[in-house]
């Protein structure tokens, strides 16, 4: 009567540990799923950055350009 009590017992926590196991793992893959998709748009971001960037600086250089041939129409 006692053990199997005992085995009852041992059973509620056995089936209580498998499902904090699986709550924590779907847990752990939803953080990592998180995680890759802003990575995903930290990437796309950066590139833009990037061509922002580019663009500025050929901006800048038209006006040094400009800035230049008007100084030395004076």
């Amino acid at each position: 009567m006692e053990q199997e009590r005992l085995d009852e017992l041992t059973e509620l926590r056995f089936r209580q540990l498998e499902r904090l196991t699986s709550a924590l793992i779907e847990g752990q893959q939803d953080t990592i799923q998180i995680l890759t998709e802003h990575s995903k748009q930290h990437q796309s971001m950066e590139r833009r950055m990037e061509r922002v960037e580019e663009l500025l600086t050929l901006a800048l250089d038209d006006l040094a350009f400009i800035k230049n041939h008007l100084s030395s129409r004076s």
